[in-house]
């Protein structure tokens, strides 16, 4: 693992702040767990890059072991399993070969991105990452719901990368519900982490929601007291708001 490092152009030396943005390559030989438990995740921003380089973040986990939900990740199965029957319910993790030479599946995605974050050319560029092997389908009764794209290493971790949901489906916490629901699976399936990109803003704040055993890095290790950085992102009357979550 070779480390590179960036730097951004705010400094601030009367407090001898000097920011750089830390960048890891993968090697040969290198194990994607021991990258991801370093804080590392993937980068795809510069489309002309070629190796596998991975950017250190604010990276958010779910540690799988033991009992992973309480009665706020409950109350969403309960809501949502009035709508899906749980024994209709199908997840399925192929290979992306199966998927990704096919238009109807990128126009899929590309319909489904929200807030319309993705272009084709991106779209593309992700789907030729080496470390992008699976795509988790999760569909009702032959209904397609959702195409999740997945970083895995069996045994250790699987990681969403990213997750298109149907957005047809106008109804609060639908998302959330299919990332549930994809934590679930990984669990099931005996992973150890469930991985689900950064945390800084208050889009991402349902993050910190999706169980009691969520994890983040904090560029040092991995914290399990969450309870500074729901601050950080909200303030108190807002997090009074989302406290039923």
């Amino acid at each position: 693992m070779k480390l590179h490092f960036k730097e951004h152009n705010s400094v601030d030396y009367n407090n001898y702040s000097f920011p750089y943005c830390v960048y890891c390559i993968k090697e040969e030989g290198d194990k994607y767990s021991d990258i991801y438990s370093q804080g590392f995740l993937p980068y795809t921003n510069n489309l002309d890059i070629e190796d596998e380089i991975y950017y250190l973040a604010k990276s958010i986990r779910v540690d799988l072991a033991d009992k992973i939900w309480n009665s706020k990740q409950k109350n969403v199965f309960n809501k949502f399993a009035k709508i899906y029957d749980e024994n209709h319910i199908k997840i399925e993790l192929k290979n992306k070969a199966e998927y990704i030479y096919d238009e109807n599946f990128d126009n899929w995605c590309l319909k489904n991105a929200k807030n319309n974050f993705l272009n084709r050319e991106r779209l593309k560029y992700i789907q030729s990452r080496l470390y992008l092997k699976n795509i988790m389908t999760i569909s009702y009764k032959g209904e397609l719901l959702a195409h999740l794209y997945v970083v895995r290493q069996e045994s250790n971790f699987l990681h969403v990368w990213f997750n298109f949901y149907d957005l047809k489906k106008d109804m609060n916490d639908f998302g959330k519900w299919i990332i549930l629901q994809a934590i679930q699976w990984t669990k099931d399936n005996n992973y150890k982490y469930f991985y689900i990109g950064t945390c800084y803003s208050r889009s991402a704040f349902y993050k910190l929601t999706l169980s009691p055993k969520v994890q983040y890095f904090d560029g040092m290790g991995w914290n399990n007291d969450i309870s500074n950085l729901k601050k950080r992102l909200l303030s108190e009357r807002e997090l009074k708001k989302v406290s039923k979550y």
